[in-house]
C-alpha cells in the first residue's frame, strides 16, 4: 500500500476512463442514473446548486438542464482548471470538508461518487453549514457491510487499500437514523457491485452502494462515528480466519 494519494492529472485521466465502465467490467452509474437521481431532487430553476468533486463537470449537463446557478469545488488543482473551462458559474478548488463558501448559501449539493473519499461527519457538518434551510443533498457512496460473496467488491477494495485510494465505508443506518442534522427524503440500497450503474435496488441490510437524498433540518447534534476505513465484511471475513484485517485484505487473491 502506498503513503498517500493524490487526486492529479493521472487520476482525473484515469476517471475519464472510467466514467462508463470500471476495470472490473461493472458498470459506472451513467447520465441515465445520474438524471433519475437528480430529478428527484425537485431542483427548481433559480437553486444555488453546488457539484462537490466536480472533476471535469461530468455532472454538469444533467444540473445546468435543472438550474443555471451551479457551482462547482473539487480538491484536486487540476480538475478545477479543467471545470473552469465548462459551464459552471463559479469552481474553486475545496473540499467536501472545507468547500470555501459561506453559510447557508445553496438550495441543494451533490456529492456523486465523492462520499467514500471523505471525512464524512466532517463532510455532513459542511453541507449542513452551506445548505439553506430545507436545502436538499445528494449523496452516493458504498456501504460498511456487504455480500461476503461478492468477490468484485472484496477485490475493489483490495485494490483501493493496495493504492492508498482513501475509502470510507458508511454506516448508512447511522446517517438514516436522525440524528446528523438531516432527514432523510429517499434511499436506494444496491446490493452488489455493478448494481448500482444498473439501477437494481434491493432492501437488503447486506449491500454495497447507495444513494441517499438528504433535507437539511433546523438541528445538527455531535455526529457519531459514519464510517470505517476497511469494510465490516473484510473485518468480518478476517476475523472468523484469526488474521489480522489488513492483512487479509491486502493477500486477497483475484
Amino acid at each position: 500500500m502506498t503513503d498517500a494519494f493524490r487526486f492529479d492529472a493521472d487520476y482525473l485521466s484515469y476517471f475519464r476512463q472510467r466514467a462508463e465502465t470500471a476495470s472490473d467490467g461493472t458498470r459506472i452509474p451513467g447520465p441515465d442514473v445520474v438524471d433519475l437521481l437528480i430529478d428527484r431532487m425537485r431542483i427548481h430553476r433559480g437553486a444555488r446548486v453546488l457539484d462537490v468533486g466536480c472533476g471535469w463537470g461530468r455532472l454538469l449537463p444533467v444540473l445546468r438542464a435543472r438550474s443555471t446557478e451551479v457551482h462547482g469545488v473539487d480538491v484536486s488543482a487540476e480538475a478545477v482548471a479543467e471545470a473552469s473551462r465548462a459551464a459552471y458559474r463559479s469552481v474553486h478548488q475545496g473540499s467536501a470538508e472545507n468547500t470555501h463558501h459561506v453559510a447557508a448559501s445553496f438550495d441543494d449539493a451533490i456529492l456523486f461518487g465523492v462520499f467514500d473519499c471523505c471525512d464524512q461527519a466532517r463532510a455532513l457538518v459542511e453541507l449542513h453549514r452551506i445548505l439553506r434551510p430545507e436545502g436538499v443533498a445528494l449523496i452516493t457512496g458504498k456501504n460498511a457491510l456487504y455480500f461476503a460473496d461478492d468477490k468484485k467488491a472484496l477485490i475493489a477494495e483490495r485494490n483501493a487499500r493496495r493504492r492508498g485510494f482513501p475509502n470510507h465505508f458508511t454506516y448508512l443506518d447511522v446517517v438514516c437514523a436522525g440524528d446528523c442534522g438531516f432527514e432523510v427524503i429517499e434511499a436506494y440500497r444496491f446490493a452488489r457491485r455493478g448494481d448500482f450503474g444498473a439501477w437494481l435496488t434491493c432492501d437488503s441490510d447486506r449491500f454495497y452502494e447507495y444513494a441517499v437524498l438528504l433535507r437539511r433540518a433546523d438541528r445538527q447534534e455531535a455526529l457519531p462515528t459514519l464510517s470505517t476505513a476497511l469494510s465490516v465484511t473484510v473485518q468480518e471475513l478476517a476475523l472468523r480466519e484469526g488474521r489480522d484485517t489488513e492483512e487479509f485484505l491486502l493477500a486477497l487473491p483475484d
